[in-house]
């Protein structure tokens, strides 16, 4: 695991695909002990670990326990410096096939806010069917969108730098959020955001 810190949200977009970028390279050498949290099945799998009564949680978390309580949890071996506000763990992705994964916690006063996963390769075959797997799974279990639709995610279509997003919001204003794009080394990169009900992470500001 890597432990970063990060006090700028603009730039952690671009650190984060700095991040998939080194995965796919092999630069990595500090990395988890422990495979990734969901990368024990495929993405039916790890929707539950997102989705639950109706509403957004990360890992299968609670929302604003503290870093070294998500530490424990995950079974995770190096605790973040005191500043730390971004854990990434990376690992192999859940779905079979040369697919990388990053999962991101991210916290405010030492608080989970919010999590992400990446979805990284070089395979568009396998970025299509991987794409079109998490269209249908999202399709049966989340039901109509709040922000977009589904057809943002066309793996087929012309996604480079896609900035679009489909979003839905939980019973309790939890969020997910998922959008797909391409990097400047042409490699298919799919991302989820989860973020924790926003009257909560308000709370903290």
């Amino acid at each position: 695991m890597r432990v970063i810190k990060n006090k700028s949200s603009p730039l952690f977009f671009i650190l984060f695909l700095f991040c998939m970028a080194l995965l796919v390279s092999g630069c990595f050498s500090d990395k988890t002990s422990r495979e990734n949290p969901s990368a024990a099945g495929t993405f039916d799998q790890l929707l539950p670990n997102i989705h639950q009564n109706g509403t957004f949680v990360f890992e299968g978390l609670p929302w604003l326990i503290s870093g070294q309580e998500v530490m424990n949890r995950q079974q995770l071996v190096h605790a973040p410096s005191e500043q730390a506000d971004v854990l990434i763990v990376e690992g192999n992705s859940p779905t079979e096939g040369p697919v990388k994964q990053i999962t991101v916690y991210k916290f405010e006063d030492d608080r989970l806010v919010s999590g992400e996963y990446g979805f990284l390769t070089s395979d568009q075959d396998r970025f299509v069917e991987l794409v079109e797997e998490l269209q249908g799974l999202l399709s049966e279990s989340l039901g109509t969108p709040f922000a977009n639709d589904l057809s943002v995610l066309d793996p087929t279509g012309d996604f480079a730098r896609q900035a679009k997003h489909v979003a839905w919001q939980g019973t309790d204003r939890s969020q997910l959020r998922v959008n797909v794009s391409t990097t400047e080394q042409q490699e298919y990169f799919l991302h989820m955001q989860i973020a924790s009900p926003l009257p909560e992470r308000q709370g903290l500001q």
